[in-house]
């Protein structure tokens, strides 16, 4: 079957079919719920996500917004791949099996600092995975003068760097404005981060039509 045109569709871009042996988004650190993720697959059927958390997931956990009080939903998306691998242990074995990523989303909710040769070498294995024109997300308690270290390790490995939106322009006062990944991280952790991105290569919204024709298909 055809891939779907990439072309943007209504508000949001990719619509169509998630081409084969490529995630959306592959998260990190994902949290046991894996709430961010588990409401964008229930939200978004033909793309293919992975969460990524160590302490394991909780299948059936809840989406982004959905109050605690409730009963968490029991079905796990089919299009939810979960793993308990090391972070870097999962993306270097998703570069061996050829797998790519749109984006990759990184969740420090201790603000701990992890050493410059792990971070490099996340970032290294974040750009063998992403394609050209993807990124990483990186969730944060550390303000940018703090976050100046990690920020480096992923330039050397040819991304830019921004600072997306911070803690006040992501609550915007309300948990109803809240971003989908402000709105988990303040579910599970109790506050709102600073949401950092890197890009790798390309900074358009979707590759040159000649690096799409080589994109895998079904």
């Amino acid at each position: 079957m055809p891939l779907k045109s990439l072309k943007r569709i209504g508000k949001g871009p990719f619509k169509g079919q998630t081409p084969k042996k490529v995630f959306q988004t592959v998260d990190l650190g994902s949290g046991r719920e894996a709430s961010y993720l588990y409401g964008q697959a229930k939200k978004n059927p033909k793309r293919e996500y992975l969460a990524i958390d160590t302490e394991g997931i909780i299948l059936g956990g809840r989406p982004a917004g959905h109050p605690r009080f409730l009963k968490p939903y029991q079905r796990i998306p089919k299009n939810l791949k979960v793993s308990m691998k090391g972070s870097l242990l999962k993306l270097q074995e998703l570069h061996r099996l050829g797998v790519r990523s749109r984006h990759v989303q990184i969740s420090m909710p201790s603000g701990r600092i992890f050493s410059r040769e792990y971070l490099q070498n996340i970032a290294k294995s974040a750009a063998k995975v992403l394609l050209s024109n993807g990124k990483v997300h990186f969730l944060s308690p550390l303000e940018p003068e703090r976050f100046e270290g990690i920020a480096e390790a992923f330039k050397l490995e040819g991304f830019s760097f921004r600072v997306a939106k911070t803690p006040e322009n992501s609550t915007q006062h309300s948990f109803a404005k809240y971003s989908p990944k402000a709105a988990a991280w303040f579910e599970q952790y109790g506050f709102v981060p600073w949401q950092y991105e890197f890009t790798l290569g390309l900074k358009k919204a979707i590759p040159d039509k000649a690096k799409r024709r080589n994109w895998p298909r079904n």
